[in-house]
């Protein structure tokens, strides 16, 4: 292994780490976040409507794209999947 394949490698498992973390945090208390309840409250709060469908989908996406991109398995789709989550 080179130095780039060292450097990507651990900028894939960090920022996949930190995506699934964040999902996790919608769906549950864990890791400091509001629980299913606080994350459709933010969604209701920010406009969207489906309340806890809204913010269960966001959340399963958001921890699986996490753990794919941080495993190296799917990354395209990983990818795909998050910037959609940003739109």
């Amino acid at each position: 292994m080179n130095d780039d394949s060292v450097g990507l490698l651990l900028l894939r498992v960090v920022i996949g780490a930190l995506l699934a973390g964040h999902g996790v945090q919608k769906v549950s208390r864990q890791l400091g976040g509001r629980g299913l309840d606080g994350g459709a409250a933010e969604f209701a709060a920010d406009g969207f409507r489906g309340g806890r469908l809204t913010a269960l989908a966001a959340g399963v996406s958001q921890l699986g794209s996490g753990l794919f991109l941080a495993f190296g398995a799917l990354t395209p789709v990983a990818a795909m999947v998050k910037s959609l989550m940003v739109v």
